[in-house]
């Protein structure tokens, strides 16, 4: 959801509707304290809260959601979990984006106050994890490079294979490829010394008891790490990945009407064949919790009581989608004429 700002409105009204809209009783004002260019449309920024306490804890593969004039929207901690002094973010500007990659890239400085929400974690490590192999394509880097720190940490086994357009586009290659992290970390660039290209059938090694497989990155890269883990005998519990830059979604052929039904009202809402389901609450006046927009970040996620989804997101694994007691109305629809939600 955008929060528009319309003539003579204060920015503090622009910030509690941010927070309205994205269902937020518990965001938290930051300021910027550092701001720096890591890779080309690339920006680090350092948050703390004003308050001067500590940020909350949180685990490696995290994300924070930030509460922007162009809406809620999430990014990746890069930071080791155990700095609890500040969120470090990195994010990529967009060119064909929503606009909140370019609100942060060109308009948040050092001293801008800003409210977040969070840390949140749909892709966190394994407990059992005793051995981490860990892939990133482009700005995917962010969580992995927390993982990394997390094993670092924990003095867990890990090596790290990070593939970019080149060595200007590619995050932290400094830090990456400097004689802390050479022995773990390998990068693949055409203007990088060894392999151009990264060859995921080739750095995926057998699988094995405690060994977990970590991918982040374009949506190419998920599928062939998920094909090549398969091929070697993964087990899917071993494989886990988040995705970056899913397309909004669009209407299909075929697209009919169908009816949401509020479990604690009995209020019907009717979803137009060219509208998503959360759209059309919003135009009822039943605000959810959304961000991406594009069923890969799970902020949506919404429990069924009754009917049956018609998954169309990225975030629910296959057997999730099989249980059908719940989905993502940011892009999700129904097979049943009347889908009934735990609202």
């Amino acid at each position: 959801m955008e929060a528009e700002i319309r003539r003579g409105e204060s920015m503090q009204a622009v910030e509690r509707k941010q927070e309205a809209t994205a269902g937020n009783a518990d965001s938290q004002r930051t300021r910027v304290i550092g701001r720096r260019i890591v890779a080309s449309n690339v920006v680090m920024l350092e948050l703390v809260p004003i308050d001067g306490t500590p940020v909350a804890a949180f685990s490696a593969g995290a994300h924070i959601e930030l509460l922007l004039e162009a809406g809620a929207r999430q990014y990746s901690l890069f930071n080791a979990p155990h700095e609890r002094d500040v969120y470090r973010i990195a994010v990529r500007r967009e060119e064909d984006g929503r606009g909140g990659s370019a609100e942060v890239f060109d308009r948040l400085v050092e001293g801008d106050t800003l409210s977040v929400r969070g840390p949140f974690n749909h892709f966190s490590m394994a407990a059992d994890s005793g051995e981490a192999v860990l892939i990133a394509g482009g700005i995917g880097i962010t969580p992995i490079l927390a993982m990394a720190e997390q094993c670092r940490t924990d003095g867990t086994t890990f090596e790290l294979h990070y593939a970019g357009r080149g060595r200007q586009h590619m995050a932290f290659a400094e830090q990456l490829l400097g004689d802390d992290w050479q022995a773990q970390s390998r990068l693949y660039a055409p203007d990088l010394d060894g392999p151009g290209q990264l060859d995921v059938a080739q750095v995926i090694p057998e699988p094995a008891a405690g060994k977990h497989l970590y991918v982040c990155g374009p949506a190419g890269l998920i599928e062939a790490v998920q094909v090549a883990a398969r091929d070697k005998g993964w087990p899917e519990s071993r494989v886990h990945f988040e995705r970056f830059g899913a397309d909004a979604p669009q209407p299909a052929d075929g697209d009919q009407p169908f009816e949401l039904e509020i479990a604690s009202s009995g209020q019907r809402i009717v979803v137009g064949a060219q509208e998503t389901a959360a759209d059309a609450l919003a135009r009822a006046g039943v605000v959810i919790p959304t961000s991406c927009g594009s069923g890969v970040c799970g902020s949506c996620c919404t429990r069924i009581k009754e009917g049956t989804p018609d998954h169309r997101d990225l975030y629910f694994s296959p057997e999730e989608q099989a249980r059908g007691d719940q989905f993502t109305p940011c892009c999700s629809r129904a097979v049943t004429a009347v889908l009934v939600l735990d609202l």
